[in-house]
């Protein structure tokens, strides 16, 4: 399955994609909010983890520019976890939320409870 990971952190892009690779997933990056619009649409993933803290375009507006576009599975992977977050995320069409540190575990878990 193609995925996208939307984060301005290279060191998180890459764990993540660490992750996901050996389980067979193609993976495709953006390093922020209007770069995620644009992979978005050449790309077409099927799954999209998003960071909130981003320059030029945080995961909130992006995920809400994208929600009106697709109805794939976004996932807020973000060291913003109170409840507000998790609140805001869901409001603007975030699937779930995975708080980091993340697990590899909780990775995992997201795509196979959402991408069916």
């Amino acid at each position: 399955m193609k995925i996208l990971i939307v984060d301005d952190s290279v060191n998180i892009s890459r764990a993540v994609e660490a992750l996901l690779v050996p389980e067979g997933h193609e993976v495709v990056k953006a390093e922020d909010g209007f770069a995620a619009l644009a992979v978005f649409k050449k790309e077409k993933p099927a799954f999209v983890f998003m960071d909130i803290d981003m320059p030029l375009l945080d995961g909130y507006k992006s995920t809400q520019l994208l929600r009106s576009q697709s109805d794939v599975p976004i996932v807020f992977l973000s060291s913003n976890g109170t409840i507000f977050d998790q609140a805001r995320a869901e409001l603007v069409g975030g699937t779930d939320f995975i708080v980091k540190p993340f697990t590899k575990d909780a990775v995992l878990n997201a795509i196979a409870r959402y991408a069916g």
